[in-house]
């Protein structure tokens, strides 16, 4: 009887199998680590782009702020110098308003005097209510001169009613007068001899 113990193995060609798939489990698919790249760098750029993005709608937003407080600044300042100079013509219009000239006076008794008169004394007047009065003294070579200096005095507008008084023969042969008269406010007004149409206005 044979007493010797029999042992069972594995064949040695399943046991190289075995090794061979459990050596084949540990291989990388360089397809799966390619698409891990790809994804890994594909979040880090979508995520970049989204950084930037934030970035420079936080700068459109500041710039905006900034365009619009330049804006106001701007439109204040005009403001301000369109009032400054507001009120720097209603100076000077006040002022045009209140200052007197009396060249245009001369040019009316220029206008009106006749050859055969002449004035040897002038005198002009402003009251506080602002009435302008003239007087002068006279001589004409006749009461006839005087009469007619009369009627061309009437016929000046800037002139209002003239009066000829105090008339008496002179020491030479000719006739002394004297003469008032009130001024119309636009005469002596040195905005009014700046416009265009104040010869109409005077007679002259």
């Amino acid at each position: 009887m044979d007493t010797r113990l029999r042992t069972s193995f594995v064949p040695k060609k399943t046991l190289v199998a075995r090794g061979a798939i459990q050596g084949g489990s540990n291989v990388i698919n360089p397809f799966l680590s390619l698409g891990i790249i790809i994804f890994f760098m594909t979040s880090a750029l979508a995520g970049g782009a989204f950084l930037y993005k934030a970035l420079l709608q936080k700068q459109i937003v500041g710039e905006k702020a900034e365009l619009i407080k330049a804006r106001a600044a701007f439109q204040e300042q005009t403001v301000m110098e369109w009032k400054r100079r507001d009120n720097r013509i209603k100076v000077a219009n006040e002022l045009l308003g209140i200052h007197k000239v009396v060249s245009p006076i001369f040019s009316i008794l220029e206008t009106a005097t006749l050859r055969t008169t002449r004035f040897v004394d002038l005198q002009f007047t402003s009251a506080d209510d602002g009435t302008l009065t003239l007087g002068m003294k006279g001589e004409g070579l006749s009461y006839t001169s005087v009469a007619l200096l009369s009627d061309s005095f009437n016929e000046q507008k800037g002139i209002k009613n003239p009066v000829f008084s105090n008339l008496s023969l002179s020491p030479k042969g000719g006739v002394q007068f004297s003469f008032t008269g009130s001024l119309d406010p636009s005469v002596v007004s040195y905005k009014e001899s700046l416009n265009p149409s104040m010869g109409e206005t005077v007679g002259f």
